[in-house]
C-alpha cells in the first residue's frame, strides 16, 4: 500500500480533525489545476490526500497500491475475476499515472505507477 486518498468535501473540517486527531502533517498544494491537500505521518508511514471533489461514502476511502506495470496490473485484475472501474490515466505533472478497480466483491482499490 503506498497512498490512501480520502473524502473530503469540507477540506477544512478534514485538515483541523486529522492534524488534531493524529498531528499529521498537511499541505496544500494543487493538481491538475484543483485545490490538492496532502497529508503524512512520521510514525505511520503512509502518506495520503483530502480529495474535496469525493463525498464520503459506505465504500471508504480508495487505497493505492504501487505496480510496476499499470496496463499489465489491470489485465491481471480482469483476467481473475474483478473490473476496472477507472482506466489508467496520468494524475497530472509528474505524480505518474492511476487506475481504479473493483475486486470480485466489488471492492475498490487504487493503482499508482510512476508510468503509464
Amino acid at each position: 500500500m503506498i497512498y490512501v486518498e480520502l473524502p473530503a468535501p469540507d477540506v477544512e473540517a478534514a485538515v483541523a480533525f486529522y492534524r488534531e486527531v493524529f498531528g499529521w502533517t498537511i499541505t496544500a498544494s494543487s493538481l491538475s489545476d484543483q485545490p490538492y491537500w496532502t497529508f503524512s505521518s512520521d510514525e505511520a508511514g503512509l502518506g495520503g490526500a483530502f480529495d474535496p471533489s469525493k463525498s464520503p461514502s459506505p465504500d471508504g476511502p480508495v487505497i493505492y497500491v504501487q505496480v510496476e506495470d499499470l496496463a499489465g496490473a489491470l489485465a491481471k485484475v480482469e483476467a481473475a475475476g474483478g473490473e476496472t472501474v477507472r482506466p489508467a490515466e496520468p494524475v497530472g505533472g509528474d505524480y505518474g499515472h492511476s487506475a481504479v478497480f473493483a475486486d470480485p466483491n466489488g471492492t475498490r482499490l487504487g493503482l499508482w505507477s510512476q508510468r503509464g
